[in-house]
């Protein structure tokens, strides 16, 4: 078997676009990837028909780890979003055509289930919630779902700084989900890497009270000696890793122990196998791994079927059921979430496949970027949203 070509489709989804991929082989099997990548859809999608171009035509999708190592090699110019995000999607692919061509799901060929069904945490449902009587409905909406999970970011426009009045409004408003959901549900407070260091301690420290479960990129995640002494200096658990690429972006994080939970990103880190690599290193550090994804129901299949396979998984992030209404629509197969748990897919491959009918009803938009740094970027955050579905 041979990959003969690739497709990429741009598609709509509020405050970003969604791209997928699509590989071709001569014996007419088609491997699904996605390789969304927040604002750089203009230059993700040439840089993965390069290195499809470069790489990837006429070879064997078996080889996986052989393609992976020349397109990461061989590139010369390393890491970046873009570049690591293409590489991702077609190893997916690889992956997706594997296992379809052998009639099994992907997990299978990774050393099997440890899970049957992964806990997932909830994302994008908080629009407006500085509002009373809005929070106290966001929050049940939550809750009706079924999950026992939530994450929010409640920071606004603040960056490096925080003043007290703005601490003290925070405080108040991580009490009152708190109080809503109770003491026995998972709240995750998400810092987007906005802080200095003594201003995420200061963070920590007041929020410490409403018992946070984990407290997400409260520095960035460039400067570990900033992230280890934020970690050391408070009893929250820290987490991070969207914003870090391959195995070697890992390494000196996880070494040092200086963060609690790993966050690699399936199709921004390397892909489904550099996924297993990044858990197997943190778990020999008794860290586990809580996969980031925040794209779309590609890379949604794809990463569970590395969370069936992770012994120290943790928790999967998920946007679904508070994202772009035509989510689910998307393609066929896509992971639904029931009662806050998602059932690992047994159908080969990553278990979906694309619904081009679906898909062109949602033309890319020109402007589907956001800047949390910006006033009012919550509007175009959650633009996308139709709680009424």
């Amino acid at each position: 078997m041979k990959i003969t070509n690739a497709n990429t489709y741009t598609v709509d989804a509020g405050w970003r676009n969604f791209v997928f991929l699509e590989l071709e082989t001569d014996d007419g099997i088609v491997g699904v990837g996605e390789i969304t990548v927040g604002g750089l859809s203009d230059a993700v999608v040439p840089m993965v028909k390069g290195l499809v171009r470069r790489y990837a035509i006429g070879r064997d999708p078996f080889d996986i780890e052989a393609l992976w190592t020349s397109m990461y090699r061989d590139e010369h110019w390393r890491g970046g979003a873009a570049l690591t995000t293409a590489i991702s999607g077609i190893e997916i692919a690889c992956w997706d055509i594997v296992g379809k061509s052998l009639g099994v799901p992907v997990h299978r060929l990774l050393g099997g289930r440890c899970h049957d069904r992964v806990r997932a945490y909830a994302n994008g449902w908080y629009d407006g919630v500085e509002n009373s009587a809005k929070l106290k409905d966001h929050v049940q909406q939550v809750l009706d779902r079924g999950y026992d999970a939530l994450k929010i970011d409640p920071f606004k426009t603040i960056s490096n700084e925080i003043s007290r009045v703005d601490l003290r409004q925070i405080a108040d408003l991580v009490g009152r989900i708190r109080h809503l959901i109770g003491e026995d549900r998972y709240l995750f407070i998400e810092g987007h890497g906005r802080f200095t260091t003594s201003s995420a301690i200061r963070v920590g420290q007041a929020l410490t009270e409403f018992s946070p479960d984990f407290f997400e990129e409260p520095v960035s995640q460039e400067n570990i000696d900033a992230m280890k002494k934020v970690s050391d200096a408070l009893t929250i658990p820290i987490a991070t890793g969207e914003r870090l690429f391959t195995r070697y972006g890992f390494a000196e994080l996880i070494s040092r122990q200086a963060v609690d939970i790993v966050q690699p990103d399936c199709i921004h880190a390397g892909g489904i196998l550099e996924m297993k690599k990044i858990a197997a290193m943190a778990d020999s550090q008794y860290i586990a791994v809580a996969p980031h994804n925040s794209c779309g129901p590609v890379a949604a299949a794809a990463t569970l079927q590395f969370d069936a396979t992770c012994p120290n998984l943790y928790m999967q992030e998920t946007f679904a059921d508070f994202d772009a209404a035509w989510w689910f629509d998307l393609v066929e197969g896509a992971p639904r979430i029931e009662n806050g748990w998602i059932e690992i897919s047994q159908r080969p491959g990553i278990g979906v496949s694309l619904n081009r009918d679906e898909m062109a009803k949602h033309p890319e938009r020109q402007d589907a970027y956001f800047n949390m740094f910006s006033k009012g970027w919550e509007a175009g955050f959650f633009r996308a949203q139709d709680r009424q579905r």
